[in-house]
């Protein structure tokens, strides 16, 4: 019974078409591609009803450093941020600016120009725009906090198999409404991943999925519906713009971690096995998924003690079998959950945590440090010469044995595990 009525409440909030229609579309703004010469160009976005304006930058946006600057102004005239660079870390913060107006203006000099730039407003709208409506009102309508309160524990997965489907099918419509929040979407994305990971395992062949047409998707996959179909369908690029977007906040330093909403996506993209695609399997841009996938599916092994992947298998015993001789017997037993328990595995973490300069060398790495580049001011920590143009080994450095090494354009910062 319960169940039930939370399909059926989100399937009315996947279908608020009303409440849909009244969210106002994003507002894209740009320049000619690439931007002309002394010019001056400068214009108004305004979007009634908003609280704040979200304001996200193409990642192709490269204009002359500070000789050609868009300036981002809110409603009152106040400098809200001027921009400029060929450097992604130099766009790819969001703006939040409160009220409902902004304002722009650019101007490039008579040199050089670039690609030029491009950002899209995305209105952010009041929590309850409608706060003169009775309780009845506000009752009668859909509500996915509703939803939320009644499934907090676990889903039933003894319950009625197309039930379930159903309730797969509203959570990924959900999960593709601009119009709810954050929070809303993740919960939905989070409850797909339970369903994922029980009953709708057997029923989701992504293979068929990510290589059939888009109208052929109810028939191929009658009983999960068309919308976890195209979700799934859609995840790969989804996911791969959420990656090249937060990774250039977090190599510019904006940030120290990624997004709760992109964990989300990738855990849930992990969990139906994207990894295994072609897309995703041969293409570079993936390495890092690919990574992901294999470190999450080896530490559920060690939680659950079920048999290691074999692609992680294969990948340690080339290891060893670099690391031993021709005549040296190598065994197995490092697979064996029988031979290396629980509490042996805790800790091998540890020792890895606390004393990574003691396994670092010896794990068939090179353990040596190589600089290049410019070293006018010493930046490459002790190599000789003014320009190194080939990798030359860093002794200095690999003998402080670092965590971490950050460089600038004449700077080096090493973080060793000495206090």
């Amino acid at each position: 019974m319960i169940l039930e009525l939370c399909v059926t409440e989100l399937e009315d909030v996947a279908e608020d078409v009303l409440n849909r229609r009244n969210v106002p579309l994003p507002v894209v703004q740009e320049t000619p591609h690439p931007y002309p010469d002394n010019v001056t160009l400068s214009s108004v976005v305004k979007i009634p009803g908003a609280v704040y304006l979200r304001v996200e930058f193409d990642r192709q946006c490269s204009t002359e450093r500070r000789h050609d600057p868009l300036t981002i102004l809110d409603g009152s005239g106040k400098i809200v941020a001027i921009k400029s660079g060929r450097e992604a870390g130099e766009w790819c913060t969001d703006l939040h600016i409160p009220g409902n107006e902004l304002r722009w203006k650019f101007i490039s000099d008579g040199s050089v120009n670039g690609w030029g730039w491009r950002f899209t407003v995305y209105p952010v709208m009041p929590q309850c725009p409608d706060k003169e409506l009775s309780d009845r009102s506000v009752m009668s309508g859909p509500s996915i906090d509703l939803v939320m309160s009644l499934l907090e524990k676990q889903i039933n997965f003894s319950a009625d198999i197309n039930a379930l489907s159903r309730l797969a099918a509203s959570l990924a419509s959900c999960a593709q409404l601009s119009s709810l929040a954050p929070s809303h979407r993740m919960w939905a994305l989070n409850k797909l991943r339970q369903l994922k990971s029980s009953v709708l395992g057997s029923k989701l062949n992504i293979t068929n999925i990510m290589t059939a047409s888009s109208d052929m998707s109810p028939e191929i996959q009658p009983s999960i519906g068309s919308s976890l179909t195209g979700l799934v369908r859609d995840l790969p690029d989804t996911l791969l713009r959420q990656y090249e977007y937060e990774d250039a906040v977090l190599r510019a330093g904006k940030h120290l971690m990624h997004s709760d909403f992109f964990k989300v996506l990738v855990a849930l993209a992990c969990d139906l096995g994207l990894d295994s695609i072609p897309s995703c399997r041969e293409n570079h841009k993936w390495l890092w998924f690919r990574r992901y996938c294999m470190a999450s599916r080896v530490s559920g092994s060690l939680i659950h003690r079920t048999p290691l992947p074999l692609s992680f298998c294969e990948e340690v015993r080339k290891k060893i079998w670099e690391m031993c001789s021709e005549d040296e017997y190598v065994t197995y037993e490092h697979e064996d959950h029988n031979l290396f328990k629980q509490e042996h595995d805790e800790q091998l973490i540890l020792w890895i945590n606390r004393k990574p300069d003691e396994w670092a060398v010896s794990w068939g790495g090179s353990g040596t440090i190589y600089g290049w580049g410019h070293n006018h001011r010493g930046q490459l920590g002790g190599v000789e010469g003014a320009k190194v143009k080939l990798p030359t080994p860093c002794e200095a450095v690999t003998n402080l044995r670092p965590l971490q090494i950050v460089g600038g354009e004449q700077t080096l910062f090493i973080v060793t595990s000495e206090m």
